[in-house]
């Protein structure tokens, strides 16, 4: 992910870094499942010439972070993702400090609330026919494994009771090894280890088995953005297995929807 500007960064993905030795153009590049990262720090994107010239199997595109924001390119990004058949998942960018007590003041509530946010405002994208949704953990080690793993806990909590959906971790290695508990949070894993190549995955994976994703690195340079460089991202698995995630046979229903969809509410209002 892209720095914000004010906080340090949101995720990223991939598409093919030009005058990179062949990374996605070598017989055995094209036979990985490619995908590409966005958000408003790519800036206007020709998303035909984006789409045509690239090979994209699938995007994660930049939704909400906090508790009361969208990213300003969120809604173009996924109805040109759509627009041109590009499987996509949402994600949200999270921050587990207050930001009225300047990030100095951990805050276990804002958890429930965050996630209540990304359900109510991309929760359109989230479940059958998309990837799964995202949350981007990579801001305020500062508060210790134990309070982020509780934090994230609660947020995956928070968004698979209203969607029926439990969204991925992504992480980079320091992160995954040093300040989140995979078996606390029973999620999956979209790893961000910069490697440079998308045949090398992540040496260590801290406490979790396995990896759904790969991020691998952060400058690629492609057709259709002039803005910014773009995250370069792998699928751990096949193209079919691919398909599966995005059309899964059985999506549950969200057990607790109106009364945390009504507790965010009133937590935005008395914050106002």
């Amino acid at each position: 992910m892209k720095l914000s500007g004010r906080r340090s960064g949101a995720v990223g993905l991939f598409a093919l870094l030009l005058g990179l030795a062949g990374a996605w153009s070598g017989p055995e590049a094209r036979g990985l499942v490619h995908g590409v990262d966005v958000s408003q720090w790519q800036y206007d994107i020709d998303w035909p010439t984006f789409v045509s010239e690239n090979h994209i199997d699938f995007a994660f595109i930049k939704y909400s972070e906090t508790h009361n924001e969208i990213d300003p390119r969120a809604a173009i990004n996924v109805a040109s993702a759509a627009a041109h058949g590009v499987p996509f998942g949402v994600y949200h960018f999270a921050t587990p400090f207050a930001q009225a007590r300047n990030r100095q003041h951990f805050d276990y509530d804002d958890a429930a609330l965050e996630g209540a946010w990304f359900a109510e405002v991309a929760g359109d994208y989230m479940g059958y026919g998309y990837l799964p949704p995202v949350v981007d953990m990579e801001f305020g080690h500062m508060a210790g494994r134990e309070r982020l793993t509780d934090w994230t806990r609660t947020f995956l909590d928070t968004v698979e009771s209203l969607t029926g959906v439990r969204p991925i971790v992504y992480a980079n290695q320091n992160w995954a090894i040093n300040y989140l508990d995979a078996a606390e949070l029973d999620a999956q894993l979209w790893i961000a280890r910069w490697t440079n190549d998308p045949n090398e995955g992540p040496s260590n994976l801290g406490s979790w088995d396995d990896y759904l994703f790969h991020q691998y690195t952060s400058t690629l340079v492609l057709p259709g953005v002039t803005g910014n460089t773009v995250d370069g991202d792998v699928f751990n698995g096949t193209a079919e297995e691919l398909h599966r995630l995005v059309y899964p046979r059985l999506i549950p229903e969200p057990a607790t929807a109106a009364p945390l969809l009504l507790l965010g509410f009133w937590k935005r209002r008395c914050a106002a």
